[in-house]
């Protein structure tokens, strides 16, 4: 690992090419000791591991939602954090590639282990990817535990939520 303990998730790199926009991280690992042929393969094996092998070179208007999304997830791996954060990964995505996107994360977690925090409104993707659940409302954790237990809770909030009801506690206003 790294010197770096966390790195948070950028929906899509801010730059001209998927291959520049890891240019920065190249950077913070070129500090390291290791051989500018080790960095490369370093960054080629995330884009590989979030399958962009043939979209290193690619203009961003070139690519989907989902490819920007994994974009930035390789970049966050490249340091091999021990935390990797996740502000709705899943935002502006079709259902579909939602769920892969979804099934990508827990591999990668698998195989990397790590520490890996999403945060998404999206119940689907809770239940795809959570092993552990936090509800948070007006700045204050409701309720929190696995989300097997979570999504059989007693709770008639974290129930509402959870399960996308509008009968209950939780209204417009």
């Amino acid at each position: 690992r790294w010197e770096t303990p966390n790195i948070a998730f950028k929906p899509y790199p801010a730059c001209h090419y998927i291959h520049a926009s890891l240019d920065a991280t190249r950077e913070l690992i070129a500090e390291q000791p290791i051989e500018a042929e080790e960095i490369e393969e370093i960054v080629n094996r995330r884009l590989r591991e979030v399958g962009l092998r043939n979209a290193g070179q690619k203009m961003p208007n070139e690519l989907s939602g989902g490819m920007r999304k994994r974009a930035g997830f390789a970049r966050a791996l490249v340091l091999e954090p021990e935390i990797v954060l996740f502000d709705e990964p899943d935002s502006g995505i079709d259902p579909v590639r939602t769920a892969l996107l979804c099934e990508l994360i827990k591999e990668i977690h698998e195989e990397n282990g790590g520490t890996y925090v999403v945060i998404t409104h999206d119940i689907m993707s809770a239940r795809r990817i959570a092993e552990y659940i936090a509800v948070l409302w007006r700045g204050r954790v409701v309720e929190a535990g696995p989300s097997e237990q979570l999504f059989e809770s007693e709770n008639e909030f974290v129930r509402q939520f959870l399960s996308g009801e509008s009968a209950g506690p939780l209204g417009m206003g």
